[in-house]
């Protein structure tokens, strides 16, 4: 009961975390679609007029704001209507369709603006392009202006369909890594729920094993198991641990194996006891070699040998085991395969090109040998 409030509240406590992070995210990328839109209509909108109204008829301000708030409008109308409601819905034809009549509808509007500009607003100013020849009709030089700005009306579209799939991208990218993410973490706990049962279920064959042969061995193991059964409940719930705790773990599970070793068996240790400068590692990662070299590398009535070795260079973490090969039958389920399967998965999920493992037969020994960098 305990153990289910403790979870329940470590899941709680890591959720508003989460949901904290993630708001936190949200305006991150808020103020950062903003600032693109801002430095958007500066450069591609209002610098343009601005340069252009030193000539002509566009020095007068009210002109140029004029042309400014046109092309944003035909900016905003494209980026939260046209290109949701047709482009992103894969109404190509619709889109264009609509893009083009909002372009000539925007266009003629600021025609008329632009007259009333002229008639209403400033009656006395002479609006005449004094770089316009004479000789030009007024059809050409209303033709001109339609045409400039219908082409900046086009761009101003072309621009919220370039900004709009480039955010949209970005999202399904975002999105993309984290469903990967979550599927990895997901995979990375089944793992570790197969890894569980399958230490209790060898660590019980073995006690079952010294029950009859040494009831005193038997007990000590039970009394091992328990501490290491609390290491793994409250450990193995994390990514990483200490790489201190582990190598003290995989001792006190090798102590708990060779309690099954007899005079024929010969076992040879070395841990690293040395400072490991707050280095960490997956949880219960060395486990399954160890137990594949007891697992395989015990004969009760044959001569064998195991050699445990685990090493540390700088960062970077060595375990290397041999053990005499004594294949299981294939009518005995302890021998599955399950550990260094599982192994291999994790490996390639928390250390991938950080991490060497290889394993092979050479003349009746089994060698496995494990390499991780251990600094991302």
């Amino acid at each position: 009961m305990q153990l289910t409030i403790h979870l329940v509240t470590l899941l709680g406590t890591q959720s508003v975390k989460l949901m904290n992070e993630t708001t936190q995210k949200n305006n991150n990328r808020s103020l950062s679609y903003l600032f693109v839109h801002i430095i958007l209509i500066i450069f591609t909108f209002v610098l343009p007029e601005v340069i252009f109204s030193f000539s002509g008829y566009r020095r007068v301000p009210i002109v140029t704001y004029t042309h400014v708030l046109f092309y944003i409008i035909t900016f905003y109308i494209s980026y939260f209507v046209l290109i949701e409601q047709f482009l992103f819905k894969k109404k190509v034809l619709q889109f264009i369709t609509y893009a083009l009549l909002l372009a000539i509808a925007m266009v003629i509007l600021l025609y008329f603006a632009h007259s009333s500009i002229k008639e209403y607003i400033y009656p006395n100013l002479d609006f005449k392009r004094p770089y316009f020849p004479d000789t030009i009709s007024k059809i050409g030089t209303i033709l001109g202006f339609l045409s400039r700005d219908f082409a900046m009306l086009i761009l101003a579209i072309g621009l919220s369909i370039a900004i709009k799939m480039g955010i949209r991208w970005s999202k399904i990218e975002k999105l993309n890594e984290a469903i990967n993410l979550e599927k990895k973490e997901i995979e990375l706990q089944n793992l570790k729920y197969q890894l569980n049962p399958h230490f209790l279920f060898n660590t019980l064959n073995n006690i079952y094993a010294l029950v009859e042969l040494s009831p005193q061995k038997a007990q000590e193991s039970i009394h091992q198991l328990s501490k290491m059964l609390r290491y793994t409940l409250y450990e193995n719930n994390v990514t990483e641990v200490l790489l201190e705790k582990e190598l003290k773990f995989t001792e006190n599970y090798i102590n708990l194996m060779k309690l099954r070793l007899n005079e024929n068996n010969t076992l040879k240790v070395k841990i690293y006891s040395g400072p490991t400068n707050n280095l960490k590692v997956a949880p219960l990662l060395f486990m399954s070699m160890i137990e594949n070299a007891f697992k395989h590398g015990v004969n009760s009535t044959q001569p064998s040998n195991i050699s445990i070795d685990i090493s540390l260079n700088g960062s970077t973490v060595n375990c290397h085991t041999e053990n005499s090969y004594f294949p299981k039958k294939e009518n005995d389920k302890s021998g599955s395969g399950i550990g260094l399967t599982n192994l291999k998965r994790q490996l390639s999920l928390l250390y991938e090109n950080r991490h060497t493992f290889s394993a092979h037969v050479e003349n009746d020994t089994y060698v496995a040998d494990l390499s991780i960098n251990l600094k991302n």
